[in-house]
């Protein structure tokens, strides 16, 4: 008796090891192609057919593609298509969508979809967290990137209509996780003001906090209803996503100011203040990694909430937000810190009339200027809008500067340590990331932290 349950229970195991792990998935309606190049005018008709972008009865003639820069791992590409006349008209009706055009998002794991990764990123996905399983470090950054995936495509099927704020319109998604196969076919919004290349104005920046405060408020310590759909920790840099560190926040400080040696002007690496900063972040990191991760009131946060992911409409002044892979669990200055330190303009916060401490009214530090506290005040005072009345301001500004200094040695630890002026250079020659990147004065504007006094005051 016992031999027949082992093997009908060993049947049953490969059965689903079988159905799950070795089977391609197929879609009901149309074949997935693989990558760009295997795109169709029959395929892009019966998509955006699907998600009624054009009518059912219309027909793409032709098409062109434009690839896009940004993504990390997807393809990106632009899709420009012709329909046959006289249905051409209707796109015009899409609200937004001002060309003949769609955003295909896709990814087609080739050779990674092997049978040993599928068993491996199965038993991850099986097996409780508590017994810590443990695996090859390649899969565990597969399945890292395989879960981003999965949670931007559950976000646009499940919670899109729930976030009140404006996003792309999906218009088709679909995903095969063990074949590493993914697929979205999402409204373009080329059209409208991405902030590039030097970052958002002071106005855009008020329209884009107040616009992440409605997110924020929304599931402000109301997150029941998404959790398992998100990271416990959103933001790429935060939570069990963030890569292991190499060396201390002390060296890899020190090994930026090798690299970045030849930075000249009001830049001097040999002010005894600058020379310390790295020794004073070494002995906070503990501190600070922990009311991170760990501060509340608690929301829903974009985690990546950055230049080239936020289009204005100066139309209207409506934000629209794009790639939610990293959405997750979070304190909302988590946003709002990683925002203002990565996308505007140069000077929109830290600009040359900053005051000193006595003269910034309303604040109770003096680590930042009047146009910095403004933006921060404009957040806040629209999350109070939006019905939030559990968070003073003093707690809010000490949030914020948290996750300044947080994100601060994140970058001196995984970015700044390793690169050097030209990468700088050709970060910005193809606007990748944000501006904290590709631009000198950015930098300079994240290591300006050398007046911050020791947080455990905060």
């Amino acid at each position: 008796m016992y031999f027949l349950f082992t093997f009908f229970a060993l049947g049953i195991l490969l059965w689903f090891v079988f159905v799950k792990i070795l089977n391609q998935k197929r879609n009901d309606l149309f074949r997935i192609p693989g990558s760009p190049r295997d795109l169709t005018c029959e395929f892009l008709t019966a998509v955006l057919s699907h998600g009624g972008l054009i009518p059912s009865e219309a027909k793409i003639s032709s098409f062109t593609t434009e690839r896009l820069r940004g993504g990390v791992h997807f393809q990106v590409v632009r899709v420009i298509f012709e329909l046959k006349d006289p249905l051409r008209e209707h796109i015009n009706k899409v609200k937004k969508n001002r060309q003949n055009s769609v955003v295909i998002k896709m990814i087609n794991g080739g050779d990674t979809a092997t049978f040993k990764n599928k068993l491996l990123l199965w038993l991850k996905r099986t097996v409780p967290k508590k017994m810590r399983l443990r695996l090859p470090s390649s899969v565990d950054d597969l399945y890292c990137r395989l879960n981003a995936y999965d949670i931007e495509l559950r976000f646009y099927r499940d919670h899109v209509q729930h976030v009140e704020i404006p996003t792309p319109v999906c218009y088709y998604n679909f995903e095969d996780y063990y074949n590493i196969r993914f697929f979205m076919a999402l409204e373009d919004l080329s059209q409208l003001n991405a902030g590039e290349p030097n970052g958002f104005s002071l106005k855009h920046a008020e329209y884009i906090l107040g616009n992440v405060a409605k997110l924020h408020a929304k599931f402000w310590n109301k997150t029941q209803s998404i959790t398992k759909s998100v990271w416990s920790h959103g933001g790429y840099w935060l939570g069990p996503k963030e890569m292991p560190y190499k060396m201390s926040v002390d060296k890899a400080y020190n090994q930026m100011a090798v690299s970045f040696s030849d930075l000249t002007g009001d830049f001097d690496w040999n002010d005894r203040r600058l020379k310390s900063l790295g020794e004073k972040l070494e002995k906070l990191a503990s501190f600070i990694t922990y009311h991170v991760h760990h501060s509340k009131p608690k929301t829903v946060i974009h985690g990546d909430y950055k230049i080239s992911n936020l289009f204005v409409d100066d139309a209207d002044s409506s934000v629209y937000t794009i790639d939610w892979q990293w959405c997750g669990l979070g304190l909302g200055a988590t946003d709002v810190a990683y925002f203002l330190y990565t996308s505007v303009e140069k000077g929109v916060i830290q600009d040359p009339s900053s005051q000193s401490l006595e003269t910034v009214n309303g604040s109770s530090y003096s680590y930042y200027g009047k146009r910095e506290l403004q933006l921060l005040k404009i957040y806040h005072s629209a999350l109070i809008k939006c019905g939030v009345t559990d968070y003073p301001f003093d707690l809010f500004e000490q949030h914020y500067l948290i996750n300044v200094l947080y994100f601060c040695m994140f970058c001196i630890r995984q970015k700044y340590s390793t690169m050097t002026l030209k990468d700088v250079k050709r970060y910005h020659d193809k606007k990748m990331d944000g501006l904290h990147l590709r631009s000198i004065d950015h930098i300079k504007q994240m290591l300006s932290l050398i007046h911050i006094s020791d947080p455990t005051s905060l």
